[in-house]
């Protein structure tokens, strides 16, 4: 499943990639920075899409699917502080 995502540092990064890659269920996860595009590899008969779309909107970033936690989206680094649409969301 490819997930588009706010947020373009490192830190960002390692954050979304760390709590997925925790989850019960994900097999693989990869994030291409370039393309604000997260890949994950699950097995959907542990875990789910919604699952993972809420996951990342806890932590503070937007998903196509699913808004930011403001509460937590202030804590993120200050070079990721203002993005708040994913390239969906801003086609749209």
């Amino acid at each position: 499943m490819s997930i588009d995502i706010t947020g373009n540092c490192g830190m960002c990064s390692g954050s979304i990639e760390k709590s997925i890659s925790e989850m019960e269920g994900v097999s693989e996860e990869k994030r291409d920075k370039y393309k604000k595009v997260l890949t994950v590899v699950y097995d959907k008969t542990i875990t789910n899409g919604v699952s993972i779309h809420k996951t990342i909107g806890e932590l503070g970033y937007g998903t196509g699917k699913v808004k930011a936690n403001r509460k937590t989206a202030k804590k993120r680094p200050s070079c990721c502080k203002n993005q708040t649409k994913t390239k969906k969301d801003k086609k749209g």
